[in-house]
């Protein structure tokens, strides 16, 4: 592809060849899918494919997570405030060209920063990856500058650089027309464990639960697994399902599904309707999410192989800065 000339992330990371030392992140296929026209990514054993990242044109891009729900707790539509780009006049640092390695569902960030530095010689080009393991390759064999993840860098991967830029949330969702607004984790526990089967258990109707999860291996199941130890034991009536634009849009129409997806996600998407439920009465919302008030927060990083250098310090301190956070918000929580 060509240089951006144009505006889902969520939690962020960045893997790049230049390095910024900060916190760490990982950002798996389960990234917030865009609603970019970009290439699809490669199969799974296929190389890395370079992409010059089409600028993005406000207001159609991104959108930013919800500051707050609707009064029946659905996502609410979004609002073309929400989603313009800020002016950028000037760069601090060099410009040029940063390869972005991420899935095609991590790519708006790039894509958005296109939309504001293009024009001053700042171009962010994708190289696609399926997963946070073939995006920190790409970086360590030099096919990228820098990667974007959304989980923390393992211990076996201290050779990396991880700053944070962002945050997204893992939402626990169901039908809009389900009565229940929250569950607490003991409720959570129970349901997908297995205890809980009726939505009349939790003060809803006397109606059967559908559980709906993602796979396994994939950050949002991990960490919602993790949080509230359900790994291993997640009810065996549970249905799979790989996609999870298909998984929000399914909960979406049954009042008696419940599920979980990434809130970056869902505003990617375009899925508003489908009800967020909080957890322990706190909202998936974007002032619970960066004061890490909400449960199930996932970091959105930038990460390179030793400190970033050149463009890629350019990228990463603009990222960090105060237009680069309104850049950020198109798709998650900012960090501050």
């Amino acid at each position: 592809m060509t240089g951006y000339s144009g505006p889902m992330l969520t939690l962020l990371v960045l893997a790049c060849t230049d390095p910024v030392a900060p916190p760490p992140v990982d950002a798996d296929r389960d990234l917030p899918a865009p609603t970019s026209a970009m290439a699809p990514p490669p199969g799974p054993s296929a190389p890395p494919s370079s992409a010059t990242l089409p600028p993005a044109t406000a207001p159609t891009e991104g959108g930013g997570l919800p500051t707050a729900l609707a009064a029946d707790g659905t996502l609410p539509p979004l609002t073309t405030a929400t989603a313009s780009l800020p002016e950028v006049k000037a760069l601090e640092g060099e410009a040029g060209k940063v390869r972005l390695a991420g899935p095609e569902a991590a790519q708006p960030l790039g894509k958005s920063v296109n939309g504001v530095t293009e024009k001053l010689g700042l171009i962010i080009e994708a190289v696609m990856a399926e997963g946070s393991k073939e995006s920190l390759a790409a970086v360590k064999s030099g096919k990228a500058d820098c990667a974007i993840l959304g989980r923390p860098l393992r211990p076996d991967e201290s050779d990396y650089i991880a700053t944070t830029v962002g945050y997204d949330g893992v939402a626990l969702i169901t039908g809009r027309d389900n009565a229940v607004m929250g569950l607490t984790t003991a409720q959570i526990k129970g349901i997908f464990g297995g205890t809980i089967t009726s939505w009349g258990e939790v003060g809803g109707a006397a109606d059967t639960v559908n559980v709906y999860r993602r796979p396994d291996g994939k950050t949002a199941t991990k960490l919602f697994e993790e949080h509230f130890g359900l790994a291993g034991t997640v009810v065996a009536s549970a249905t799979v399902v790989d996609n999870e634009k298909e998984l929000a849009s399914t909960v979406r129409g049954d009042k008696d599904a419940i599920g979980y997806v990434s809130l970056a996600g869902l505003r990617a998407e375009g899925l508003e309707g489908v009800k967020l439920l909080a957890i322990d009465g706190v909202q998936p919302i974007v002032p619970e999410i960066t004061a890490k008030r909400y449960a199930l927060v996932r970091p959105i990083s930038i990460v390179t192989k030793g400190a970033p250098t050149g463009a890629t310090k350019t990228f990463v301190e603009f990222l960090t800065s105060k237009s680069g956070q309104a850049v950020v918000a198109l798709s998650y929580a900012p960090v501050r």
